[in-house]
């Protein structure tokens, strides 16, 4: 767009001589003559004075056109910025999510395991060790649900 409001320049160059085999009055037979036609060049500048606010709109749009294409693109790279980072933080999320059900199940194994010691020792009823088992079982599933997520 700013190409217009430039100065344009164009030149062309010419030059022409003409050499006839033909002898001229007061020469020798069989002598060339030669004539010289001429040379010319010619130069042209242009330059814009006035078009209406023409070259003047292009150069708006074309800037207006470039500020939008750079907005775009700053957002684009926010957009992509922001979704990495929701991303890895969703997977230290789920990371510590399994590691909390990988201990809940522990914590729940050894409770059961110290049930399993009471009714050996007589000092529990048997019907205690499926409630102590049932937490285990669930934090199992928990677990699992997690690895495959």
């Amino acid at each position: 767009a700013k190409t217009a409001i430039l100065p344009n320049i164009s030149g062309v160059a010419s030059g022409a001589h003409n050499y006839s085999e033909f002898p001229t009055s007061g020469s020798k037979i069989g002598a060339a003559s030669t004539s010289y036609v001429g040379d010319g060049l010619t130069a042209t500048l242009k330059q814009l004075i006035y078009d209406g606010g023409k070259v003047a709109a292009q150069l708006r749009a074309a800037k207006a056109t470039e500020s939008g294409a750079l907005a775009t693109y700053k957002r684009q790279l926010q957009t992509v910025a922001f979704n990495v980072t929701n991303a890895y933080y969703a997977a230290l999320a789920a990371q510590r999510t399994t590691q909390v059900a990988a201990e809940t199940v522990k914590l729940n194994q050894v409770n059961a395991d110290l049930v399993s010691a009471q009714i050996a020792a007589g000092t529990t009823a048997r019907s205690e060790l499926l409630t102590a088992q049932l937490p285990v079982a669930q934090a199992r599933v928990a677990l699992e649900r997690w690895k495959i997520i």
